[in-house]
């Protein structure tokens, strides 16, 4: 029992501490933090980039859920949950985190892209679980079934002895041979596609090669921020090593983007760069304002923007 008290202290001993700096750094009260923190820990609907209600097959195959019920089912039959019980619930929970999502539009305490891939992490184990009873099955099934000696009855009630006399090696041999079968038949259903994915969610190239031969020239010049177009900007830093001005996602302000190119005029522009401190821009089409082009090519031109 004690030793119950010292895992169940240590389990919630993190979170704990894990509150206590959430206060610390955001200087709260006590009362506060519970509240915060669960409004925090709200992920609605628009939160995350890929939003995708996908289909369950798409991220496990048939074969595998088969398998991690199986499993699942053999866990609590042969008494084994006290040594697996992290792995029924974390895709059980996962689970409701899915349908609540899908439900209410709210993810609670992770993103709901995050809890299908949670989901589809916690149930290998128990898949592998429910394909180790499951060709132990096949085996003993089929060791059975080639016993020498086989009672039926027929069609008019009469006990019929059918007898095979299989030797002791080719027994093996068709216990073996079934059992790898089997296997190699459900790592088949398991992984034949593997690798098709849906139309939806296919790669997707948010810059052409002309961008990435402009950007390859951008990482030659001295340091500076960049004020470039939705996409382009995405790939920045990877590819420049520069500091974009925003990105569609969780980076800068996408509407200075918005306003630059589209709404602004070269007032506007110049007031944006000294602002955002902008040192270089690459534009699509040309700008018709005081800046210094420094590389044009097939698709962008860079300027050197006047401060």
């Amino acid at each position: 029992m004690a030793k119950n008290y010292k895992l169940i202290f240590s389990f919630l001993l993190l979170p704990l501490i894990g509150l206590a700096f959430y206060k610390f750094i955001l200087d709260l009260s006590w009362a506060e933090v519970p509240l915060h923190a669960f409004e925090q820990l709200q992920f609605k609907y628009g939160w995350g980039v890929l939003e995708v209600e996908n289909s369950f097959l798409e991220i496990y195959s048939l074969a595998g859920y088969l398998f991690a019920i199986i499993g699942g089912f053999c866990l609590i039959y042969f008494k084994q949950l006290n040594k697996f019980l992290l792995f029924l619930i974390w895709p059980l929970y996962a689970l409701l985190l899915i349908y609540l999502y899908r439900l209410t539009g709210i993810s609670f305490l992770s993103p709901y892209q995050r809890n299908l891939y949670y989901f589809a992490l916690g149930l290998p184990v128990l898949s592998a679980v429910g394909f180790y009873f499951s060709s132990i099955g096949v085996w003993h099934f089929w060791e059975k079934f080639i016993s020498n000696k086989k009672e039926t009855l027929s069609d008019d009630k009469r006990l019929i002895r059918v007898s095979f006399n299989f030797s002791h090696w080719q027994k093996e041999a068709i216990k073996y041979t079934a059992t790898i079968l089997f296997g190699a038949t459900s790592i088949f259903l398991t992984f034949n596609n593997y690798y098709h994915l849906p139309a939806d969610l296919e790669l997707y190239h948010p810059i052409t090669k002309e961008d990435y031969e402009t950007l390859q020239y951008l990482s030659s010049l001295p340091a500076g921020n960049v004020m470039a177009t939705t996409f382009v900007s995405t790939a920045v830093y990877p590819i420049a090593r520069k500091n974009p001005v925003a990105q569609p996602v969780f980076y800068g302000n996408m509407s200075d983007i918005l306003d630059f190119y589209i709404k602004g005029d070269c007032q506007k522009k110049e007031e944006l760069i000294e602002q955002l401190a902008i040192k270089y821009v690459i534009s699509p089409e040309p700008l018709e304002c005081n800046f210094k082009v420094i590389h044009s090519d097939k698709k962008n031109i860079i300027y050197e923007a006047t401060q």
